[in-house]
This record gives C-alpha cells, structure tokens and sequence, in this order.
C-alpha cells in the first residue's frame, strides 16, 4: 500500500468515525438510563411499601417538623423551604421494607443533600454512579379530604446536578411514588374493615332478639339496657361502662378500644374481651384500622341512639377510626328488629 492509498484508508475512518461516534455516545447515554430507570422501580416499588408501613406517623406529622421513621430521622419539609430541604438520600436504614438482593444499599453517602459532583464509591448507584435522592413534598389535601405527601425517587441524570423540584425534571430521571393512592388505599381498607365489624354486631344482636322469647324491642342490645334504664341481668350484651357525654355533641367520652371491652356472652359471669369476638367470627387484628390503630366503639353517648340519650329505636352504635390528618371514619351500626 503506497502513502496515497494509506491516507484514502485513513480519511475513510475518520469520515466512517464521525458519524459512528456520535451514536456510540448515545447508545452508552440511553444504556446508563435504562439501568437508572430499571433501578429507580425497585426503589419507588420500596418508597411505597415504606409509606404504607409508617403513614400514620408522615401524615400525622407537620410540614416542618422532624418524625423518626425505622430509627432515621425524617424532615417533612414546608412550602417556604429551600429546595435541598427537599431531600434526603435514599438509605438502607431509611427504607427497610424492600426486596433487593441482600447486601446491596441504596446509597453510602449520609448528608442531607450530597454533593453529587463530588461522586464517591455507591453499590447501588444511579446508571450514572451517584446517589439516588428522595424528594419530599409539603402535605396535600384532595378534592376528597384525603392528605398525603408525594415521594419522588430522583436520579440526577447525565449533567451530574439536580433540577428537580417538584415540577420541572430537566434532564434529571424522576418516578413519583404517589401519597394519595397510599393513603386512599388505607382508607378505603379502614372503611371496610369498619363495615365488616357493622355487619358482625348487626347480625350478631340481631339473633340474640331472635332467641329471645319476648322479642322486646325496648332492649338495647349494644348495652345492657332498657328503655326506662333497667339494666339488663343477662350479660351478654355489650356495656363499655363510659362516661355518658349526655347532650354535649363535642364529647367522645364513650369512645373506647373494642379489644377493650370486657364481655360475658356465655353468661357464665366472668366477662372475657375473647368472647364476644367468638360469636362475632372476628380477631383482634380485625379490630385495628389499615393504619395499625384500634378501632372505637360509642354506644351511649349524645352521637348515638340509646337509653341513655333518651333517643328511640332503632337503637345504634358508632365505629369510629382516626385518620393520620385528624379526620374522624364514622359507621353506624343499627339494631334490627
């Protein structure tokens, strides 16, 4: 090969390269995203199963404040905060409910808002070889009543440098993990939860009424009660034994932990909070709300139907479970006759 045709060899390459180089470039890009985005699901599939198991203490929490989430602290931030008070890195320690392989962390860097430009050594990093963030919002309310925060699983992408804050994403590589269908989800599970303990107490009274002889529509068969207050001798009614509110309707005094009410339903004179949930076919687990918390029971005071408020048939009881924000979930259970 003589000096001329070696040159035309190489003009070649270097025309063929010029073209070819850009596309490697992006192949290597798109190859570095699509490893950031495979791991960014395992992440926000963990982020949601870490909300769901601590929703009550994020969203019993002010914007603001600081709440110890599986012994870390959490900084749900306020709308007036800087945006790295937004952040924090997604750890281990933090998130605990998750199905990665064992051994492997999120990410090894401890400060609030690592500087991802300074990269360090992470086994879980981005398809870039920094830290995954996590962006916290301010507590939303839903055209529902429903509040929640959202969670943002947060790669920072190619440029090194994050962007996000909440709505603009730039070139930074962000999945939401939504609060809303969180907390809706816990909801609606608390509500039925409630509807299946209605339907336990309706069905139940309703076939002591059946068995009893007299049939007497004057008994109110969530207390131990009659019409004109005569307590009943045959214990196996429900009795929580509270302070009666009376006409105060700001009053809960009656609201009490159904697990901790004692009852007889065999009659044999020694009440066993066991028992009645026997006859009712339920578990104490059916008894806590989606959140984790007791379900209360009212069945004497100023919100319900009963002897002591001097309110006629047909006599009722009130479910009540407390929603992180502060809401109260009511259902009413009715006496059939």
């Amino acid at each position: 090969m003589n000096f001329w045709e070696l040159m035309a060899v190489i003009t070649v390459i270097g025309v063929l390269t010029s073209y070819t180089a850009p596309s490697l470039l992006r192949q290597l890009e798109r190859g570095k995203e699509l490893t950031t985005l495979s791991r960014e699901q395992e992440l926000s599939s963990a982020v949601r199963e870490w909300y769901e198991e601590n929703a009550y203490v994020i969203d019993s929490a002010s914007d603001g404040s600081t709440v110890a989430v599986n012994g870390k602290n959490l900084y749900l931030p306020k709308n007036t905060d800087s945006l790295k008070d937004h952040y924090t890195p997604i750890t281990r320690d933090l998130i605990t409910a998750v199905s990665l392989p064992a051994g492997e962390s999120f990410c090894l860097g401890s400060g609030t808002f690592p500087k991802l430009t300074q990269k360090t050594s992470y086994t879980y990093p981005d398809g870039f070889g920094d830290c995954f963030l996590l962006y916290a919002t301010e507590q939303k309310t839903a055209p529902d009543g429903i509040k929640y925060r959202d969670f943002y699983v947060v790669s920072a992408g190619n440029n090194r440098k994050v962007d996000f804050d909440g709505n603009d994403t730039r070139d930074d590589i962000v999945r939401l993990v939504s609060g809303y269908e969180v907390e809706k989800s816990l909801y609606e599970e608390t509500l039925k939860k409630m509807k299946v303990i209605k339907d336990a107490l309706e069905n139940y009274f309703y076939t002591l009424y059946l068995n009893d002889p007299t049939r007497d529509t004057t008994v109110d068969y969530f207390l131990r009660r009659k019409t004109d207050g005569t307590e009943i001798t045959n214990a196996t009614l429900i009795d929580n034994s509270c302070t009666v509110a009376g006409e105060d309707p700001t009053k809960d005094d009656c609201l009490v932990p159904i697990s901790q009410i004692a009852y007889d339903a065999d009659g044999d004179g020694s009440p066993d909070k066991d028992e009645l949930l026997d006859r009712l076919g339920l578990t104490e687990s059916d008894l806590k709300d989606a959140w984790g918390n007791e379900i209360l029971i009212d069945t004497a005071s100023f919100h319900v139907r009963s002897p002591e408020t001097g309110k006629g048939t047909p006599y009722t009881a009130r479910l009540v479970a407390n929603t992180p924000w502060g809401d109260k979930i009511e259902v009413i259970a009715r006496q059939k006759f």
